[in-house]
């Protein structure tokens, strides 16, 4: 039985996909970056590249911004971290 749930823990990891932020060009075309001194938590709507793009509503904390944009830093089921760009409309901070 472990060829079968290997095969099924393979399937599932390549379904969550790698976050895709902004480029680099694109956030440096938002404005000045603004690092934070402690995280923010927040909601953004987070593209994600499976075999096609999947945007997804994903639970984090921003990190950082400029004018138009926003770092959020976030954290897969399987404890992998990211912190990706996003345009600001994209995300929705919470009160602690």
């Amino acid at each position: 039985m472990v060829g079968p749930n290997l095969e099924r823990g393979d399937r599932e990891r390549a379904m969550q996909g790698n976050p895709v932020g902004l480029t680099v060009e694109q956030v440096r075309r938002t404005g000045r970056r603004v690092d934070l001194p402690d995280p923010v938590p927040a909601s953004a709507w987070v593209t994600h590249l499976v075999s096609f793009a999947d945007t997804r509503l994903v639970e984090g904390c921003v990190v950082a911004h400029t004018d138009y944009a926003v770092a959020i830093r976030m954290k897969r089921d399987d404890g992998t971290e990211h912190t990706v760009w996003v345009y600001d409309g994209a995300v929705r901070t919470r009160h602690r």
